[in-house]
């Protein structure tokens, strides 16, 4: 069964340079509209719906988990991500992906985002109902001779 949750962890890059200082992320992170602080080394992001919430942990290993519910992932992916992304930026670290097993990079995640969001768009034009054309201006219709007007 699929989990509710895309899981995601902010770890040390091979070649090493870590710096997930607490203190740093708290600082970081408290300064973002819509990050809430909701324990110690715990943060939500987003408004919350029937979903949940996007949360981060600041863990004992120094890494920094991040959950976020599956729904949120095309429709608020590219600000979800771009936090995410931050914050591996602040750590100099990496973002792994436990369900692929792999490395995410930056860049592509976001293209890839913009890219489902407008096939989503356009999939949204395909099924709207056809709108009516629009009524001409009031000045562009041509004017009724003054003994054909209505009384």
């Amino acid at each position: 069964m699929e989990s509710p949750h895309y899981e995601l962890l902010i770890r040390a890059r091979p070649e090493g340079g870590f710096n997930a200082d607490p203190e740093m992320i708290d600082r970081r992170l408290g300064s973002i509209p819509g990050v809430t602080e909701t324990g110690p080394r715990a943060w939500s992001f987003g408004e919350p719906d029937e979903h949940g919430v996007m949360e981060i942990h600041s863990l004992e290993t120094g890494e920094v988990a991040i959950r976020i519910p599956r729904p949120w992932v095309v429709p608020k992916g590219p600000q979800v991500f771009a936090l995410v992304f931050m914050i591996s930026e602040w750590c100099e670290g990496e973002v792994f992906d436990a369900q692929i097993e792999d490395t995410l990079q930056r860049e592509t995640v976001l293209q890839g985002m913009v890219a489902m969001r407008q096939a989503q768009r356009e999939q949204e034009l395909k099924s709207a109902p056809e709108r009516p054309a629009p009524m001409p201006d009031a000045a562009a219709r041509p004017k009724r001779p003054w003994w054909k007007r209505g009384s």
